[in-house]
């Protein structure tokens, strides 16, 4: 596997020597797609993956990247890599002389959490920092450190985030009477990095063209980010898991998938799934994905679901089938979806958000949707499986 890793890379650098690059759409960007014969219908959700965010899926911060070669997520601060297609999932170390035992480790990443793609390098968070490295984990650098650049006397960060080249982290601060205040601040990974503007506090849901649509905790309401302007546009009240793009939102409430443009805000029922109980509605580019969610009453309670089923939609809300999740630990996280590609759904079993299963989007229209696991190292699944962290793997 890992013979087969360093080919492609090698294969992608001689290509890039070439003068030739990834594919690419009429805008620029890296764009996958199979066309599954169970595709129909008219998608709002844009084919683009590499370097974006879907609140679709659950990670920390922004945790898991897909490039044209595979897929690179975080588990507890280290860095894993998987080819498409594969079972086979290793740590981006490519180190001959590496045993993957201690910090020197090129994968480890102490507190490390989000992981995208910008420009032909990854760029990955520390704590504060913000560091780049190369598609096989090597000549891994800082470009910044946010603290340096706020002239608050920050004394801590909160919530680094990274996608679609743009890099936000909150910086915590005293103010004149000794109180922790937290202030948003953003910059872009073309402007040169010398500078952060300061925003408004938010929370990114979607990444829809060069914008991102965008929550205010606050006032629970859903706005579109220009980052070019730093200005921001109300698009409308916040309608839980779901679609939010730039134009409309998709949301499922009492089993019903609405549909919501908002100059119009009159949401119109586009399926009526005859679901009883909490649901949340995952929607992207090819397929839309229906997942137990708890209600209301159970949040207030602090219960989860009792079972948790994943029911599939194309986009002309035809049925495609679905799967009861009975792997262990399938209960454990609000949403177990932790990835998504152009081929696979990828499945946590834990609050990590470390992708354990999956399901192919080959089988989807048929009746043998099946629940296939990954194959991490050896001493990571140990860990994993015995709710431990990254000091058991190193010894502190």
């Amino acid at each position: 596997m890992k013979r087969f890793f360093a080919l492609i890379l090698c294969v992608a650098l001689l290509a890039g020597c070439a003068g030739t690059s990834l594919p690419t759409d009429s805008a620029g960007e890296h764009v996958q797609q199979i066309q599954y014969d169970w595709m129909a219908g008219e998608s709002p959700v844009s084919p683009e993956r590499t370097g974006t965010y879907n609140n679709a899926i659950d990670q920390l911060q922004n945790g898991f990247e897909v490039t044209e070669s595979g897929c690179y997520w975080m588990c507890e601060g280290i860095l894993l890599y998987c080819d498409h297609g594969s079972d086979e999932v290793i740590r981006l170390c490519g180190r001959p002389d590496c045993q993957h035992q201690d910090y020197s480790c090129n994968a480890h990443f102490n507190a490390g959490r989000n992981i995208c793609y910008y420009d032909g390098y990854l760029y990955v968070t520390r704590s504060s920092e913000l560091l780049r490295l190369n598609l096989d984990g090597s000549e891994r650098i800082t470009v910044l450190k946010p603290v340096d650049l706020v002239q608050k006397g920050g004394i801590g960060c909160r919530s680094p985030h990274i996608c679609n080249g743009v890099y936000s982290v909150g910086l915590f601060y005293l103010d004149e009477n000794g109180v922790d205040q937290c202030d948003y601040y953003y910059t872009t990974l073309d402007s040169g990095l010398d500078t952060m503007e300061q925003m408004v506090p938010c929370g990114v849901a979607q990444t829809v063209g060069d914008k991102m649509t965008v929550m205010d905790h606050e006032d629970n309401k859903m706005y579109l980010w220009d980052p070019k302007t730093n200005e921001t546009t109300f698009l409308s009240e916040s309608t839980g898991r779901g679609y939010y793009g730039e134009t409309e939102n998709w949301y499922i409430q009492d089993g019903v998938i609405y549909r919501n443009v908002y100059a119009e805000n009159k949401p119109e029922a586009m399926l009526d799934t005859g679901l009883e109980g909490g649901h949340a509605l995952h929607c992207f580019h090819d397929c839309i994905v229906v997942s137990n969610y708890p209600t209301d009453e159970q949040w207030a309670n602090f219960e989860k679901v009792t079972e948790q089923f994943l029911r599939f939609y194309n986009w002309e809300f035809e049925f495609l089938g679905e799967v009861k999740l009975d792997y262990p630990g399938a209960l454990e996280s609000y949403n177990p979806i932790c990835g998504e590609s152009h081929e696979r759904i990828y499945l946590a079993d834990s609050m990590d958000h470390v992708p354990r299963y999956y399901i192919e989007k080959a089988d989807l229209g048929t009746e043998n949707i099946t629940i296939h696991k990954l194959n991490l190292p050896d001493d990571l699944e140990r860990m994993l499986d015995e709710e431990g962290g990254v000091g058991i793997l190193f010894g502190s």
